[in-house]
């Protein structure tokens, strides 16, 4: 998943960081990163999630904005984010969304990649 930060109504691009789930629940979702969030009250998640089209299987980002209720490291270089799921966003909010939908596309393996 992909992760920026969120502030006066728009997500940082700029500070977005890559993460692992950990934990998701229909309100909430546990992520692990590889470095800190900066201090935020809220951020962007954005996942990339399977649409049926027509006969294929596509996948589509998609965008929720989180509440960061705790934030800690777990040792090796890692932080563990839990975060409360609030609403979700779309993605016709301007440039920024572009920027996103962009980035949150690359966490997806090319088409054909090996799978194990």
């Amino acid at each position: 998943m992909l992760l920026a930060p969120w502030v006066g109504k728009r997500p940082l691009v700029d500070q977005a960081v890559t993460a692992m789930t950990k934990d998701i629940g229909d309100v909430s979702v546990g992520v692990v990163m590889q470095k800190p969030l900066a201090a935020v009250e809220q951020v962007a998640l954005g996942f990339m999630l399977p649409v049926r089209d027509g006969t294929n299987l596509e996948s589509e980002p998609s965008f929720v904005l989180g509440n960061v209720r705790q934030i800690a490291p777990i040792g090796g270089g890692y932080w563990l984010a839990g975060i409360e799921l609030d609403r979700i966003l779309g993605t016709s909010g301007g440039a920024h969304f572009d920027e996103l939908v962009a980035m949150t596309k690359q966490l997806t393996p090319p088409h054909g990649a090996p799978s194990s």
